[in-house]
């Protein structure tokens, strides 16, 4: 309910840079079964590349298309204290995804080894809407 109600703070204008928010992340590449239609095209229209990370249309509201964000404290399986660098938010999760976010990955193998992590997602750079 904390989450929620943080959430719901940051959506009403009280958004501060560097503020970070907890967060799954998990990984994805570019197969339709893990997409869409067209797996090599964002949401905004780019192709996939390394540097790129989905969001749940929640964390669309704090850190829309074109932010800067990365992740901190990520813990997990595989990802325990990894820190990602910069990443440009270009694309969208799906809509039954909540408190997500999905890095960009090449290999289908490296995805599979990240797994899901927990960590916290930190806006670097918000973009206008």
């Amino acid at each position: 309910m904390k989450k929620v109600v943080a959430l719901l703070a940051l959506w009403a204008g009280g958004f501060s840079f560097g503020a970070s928010f907890p967060v799954t992340v998990t990984a994805y590449n570019a197969l339709s079964a893990q997409t869409d239609s067209t797996p090599t095209i964002t949401a905004t229209g780019t192709r996939v590349r390394t540097g790129i990370v989905a969001l749940s249309r929640d964390l669309l509201r704090v850190a829309p298309y074109g932010s800067v964000v990365r992740f901190e404290q990520v813990r997990g399986e595989n990802c325990g204290g990894f820190t990602t660098g910069n990443l440009r938010v270009e694309d969208t999760m799906a809509a039954r995804k909540f408190q997500r976010a999905d890095i960009f990955m090449w290999s289908k193998d490296a995805a599979i080894n990240w797994g899901s992590c927990s960590a916290r997602m930190v806006v670097v750079r918000r973009a206008a809407r």
